[in-house]
């Protein structure tokens, strides 16, 4: 053989190597590409499924392993509810790993979580984003129960929606299962009912607890996002919207105090704060939004209750921010809410019926005594006396003083 031809094959040869090198890179770099897509839509189950789990022995169970498809249209309730049921069957005070995957699950029926008389540690964790939903047709919700009190849950990433004229999601039904020590921590709750006395998040009994959590109306400025009947010592951060109230703290006979809310943000209700329980009490509110922007809404409606001290909170809009005030000490280094009244007569009482504590500056006239809550404070002029909220100040005089009301500035 010549050594052209020689030259030729291996020409030819080094051309079909080459097209098959290429082929080949084509081919693994299409695989990679196919197995990196359907990797992105495992990444996050699976690193909410480990992050699920308290140790890697331990395994987590998902309404997967009971058939369900999570396709928002098939029916998982029968899934759902085995699922649930692993919790609510378990021997030992700590519950097992359930873990909700991507997905929207169907529920045809009331879904309870139906724990052992002192168990402990009722725990769902799901991927985060309003990926993990359960979805409930008409009537029907969710509901974390038990014969005795509930210590040291822990729900994560969990999104519930549906259309319920009553309450959507339960959290206890009462002081007598209250959740303690509990850890609920992104909670997403939309609730589509046309009803103003629906309610998409309930808590009956909550304490010690933390809440982080989210709750929506259907728009037309009926039912109630987020509902508390009972709890104390909490740490609450909440948004609610779309409502015809927002947040709603009730209840005569349960105390609802000592809790932290923390930045919350109501926006776009018709009553951002209604607060008509006589045993809500010394709640704090730090920060946070009440957005009142439509003439006619409200920012709080504080009809009972005492002792609930707002601090630097933003706020707006073309409604106006209080309908009541029973109770409530608003206090802001920035604004002043008072007015100075007329002085009364000798000897009559007044009250600070002003939101903001207020500074009380008396000067001039021939005053022998001034009361607080008829108690003297001072019996000469100039004198400074303050006022709380709800307090009544008297001034006995022979010659009419004048006074200035400030706010008190924190």
């Amino acid at each position: 053989m010549t050594r052209s031809k020689l030259s030729a094959n291996f020409n030819h040869i080094a051309r079909v190597t080459a097209n098959i090198i290429f082929s080949l890179i084509v081919g693994v770099g299409s695989f990679v590409s196919q197995s990196l897509a359907q990797d992105s839509n495992r990444n996050a189950d699976q690193f909410g499924r480990d992050y699920a789990r308290r140790d890697l022995s331990e395994r987590c169970f998902s309404p997967q392993d009971f058939g369900a498809i999570a396709d928002g249209e098939a029916d998982d309730t029968r899934a759902l509810k085995k699922w649930l049921a692993l919790s609510a069957e378990a021997r030992s005070q700590r519950s097992p790993c359930l873990f909700l995957p991507t997905g929207i699950y169907r529920a045809t029926d009331n879904l309870v979580m139906n724990m052992p008389p002192h168990s402990h540690g009722p725990r769902i964790w799901g991927t985060c984003g309003g990926s993990s939903r359960i979805s409930f047709d008409r009537g029907y919700g969710f509901t974390l129960t038990s014969s005795t009190a509930l210590f040291y849950g822990d729900f994560r990433c969990i999104s519930f929606s549906g259309n319920s004229d009553k309450v959507l999601v339960n959290f206890s039904t009462s002081i007598s299962d209250a959740l303690n020590g509990f850890n609920l921590d992104n909670i997403v709750v939309n609730n589509d009912s046309e009803n103003k006395e629906s309610v998409a998040l309930k808590f009956n009994g909550l304490y010690m607890s933390r809440v982080f959590a989210t709750a929506n109306c259907n728009g037309l400025g009926q039912g109630i996002g987020i509902q508390m009947t009972a709890g104390s010592m909490n740490t609450i951060k909440i948004s609610a919207g779309n409502c015809h109230t927002g947040l709603n703290l009730t209840g005569d006979v349960d105390a609802i105090n000592g809790n932290l809310f923390d930045a919350i943000d109501l926006e776009v209700n018709k009553v951002q704060l209604l607060i008509d329980g006589k045993a809500v009490q010394s709640n704090t509110f730090i920060g946070g939004v009440l957005s009142f922007s439509d003439p006619g809404t409200i920012g709080i409606n504080a009809v009972a209750g005492s002792g609930n001290v707002f601090k630097n909170m933003a706020y707006g809009g073309a409604g106006k921010l209080f309908e009541g005030t029973s109770g409530i000490i608003w206090e802001s280094a920035l604004q002043d809410l008072t007015v100075t009244p007329p002085v009364p007569a000798s000897e009559e009482t007044i009250s600070n019926a002003h939101v903001q504590p207020s500074s009380v500056n008396i000067f001039g006239g021939q005053v022998s005594s001034v009361l607080v809550n008829r108690a003297k404070a001072c019996d000469t002029v100039p004198c400074m006396v303050i006022l709380m909220p709800g307090d009544i100040i008297s001034v006995r005089y022979s010659d009419k003083p004048a006074w200035l009301w400030r706010a008190l500035k924190f």
